[in-house]
């Protein structure tokens, strides 16, 4: 019996992941960096700071993980105020139609806490959800390990045979995997080269979901 959903956040609630890539581009460029944005991409689904430790020792850059995050920070904070964040065309109405339906609704995203709040608040959905969990600060082991899901399954009271994961990510498809969920890919166009192929389905329009799709999924696991 399905009782919660647990969401990631960047690519399947917000289409942020090439606003994060724009800001990285721009961002690491005074530190030695001068990448396109669609390099950046290829770290979709992993932590930012994870990424920057990847970076710092790929290119061998003179900074802190923490520093470049800050400077990364700043530049999405400029284009969020020129441009604002775009939902994924039909997240919201979906949240607001499982939540009517009963069930329980979890976030589970490598942004920080503050990036989960700024975006739930934007689109006036953080109501809806119980739990909101980050891998961002280092407490837990980041997607692909499983912790963020099992933290967020812990905090829901769920077991993950009545759950649901969505992700848009092979990395994070691979995290709600190794946590025994049963998986949603969503295909997210801007969401780099991801093959989705570990998924349990793969969703290119949350249009076409409604209670009856989800509760099928956990009937089949």
């Amino acid at each position: 019996m399905l009782q919660s959903v647990i969401f990631d956040m960047d690519g399947v609630i917000v289409d942020s992941e090439q606003m994060h890539a724009d800001a990285n581009a721009i961002a690491l460029v005074p530190y030695g960096l001068t990448m396109p944005a669609e390099y950046y991409l290829s770290y979709a689904g992993t932590s930012k700071y994870r990424m920057m430790e990847i970076l710092i020792e790929k290119h061998h850059l003179n900074a802190t993980a923490d520093e470049l995050c800050r400077a990364a920070d700043r530049e999405n904070d400029v284009i969020f105020e020129r441009d604002g964040f775009r939902e994924v065309p039909g997240v919201v109405n979906l949240i607001k139609m499982l939540s009517n339906e009963g069930i329980s609704l979890a976030i589970a995203s490598s942004s920080p806490y503050e990036d989960i709040y700024k975006i739930t608040d934007y689109f006036d959905i953080r109501k809806y959800f119980d739990v909101m969990v980050s891998g961002f600060n280092g407490d837990i082991n980041p997607k692909p390990a499983p912790d963020i899901y099992n933290l967020a399954l812990k905090k829901l009271g769920f077991t993950p045979e009545a759950s649901i994961a969505i992700e848009d990510t092979d990395t994070g498809l691979l995290a709600a995997h190794r946590a025994l969920l049963t998986c949603i890919g969503y295909r997210n166009p801007l969401s780099g080269n991801q093959t989705l192929e570990i998924a349990d389905a793969i969703l290119e329009d949350y249009s076409n979901a409604d209670i009856n799709y989800f509760k099928s999924l956990v009937n089949k696991a």
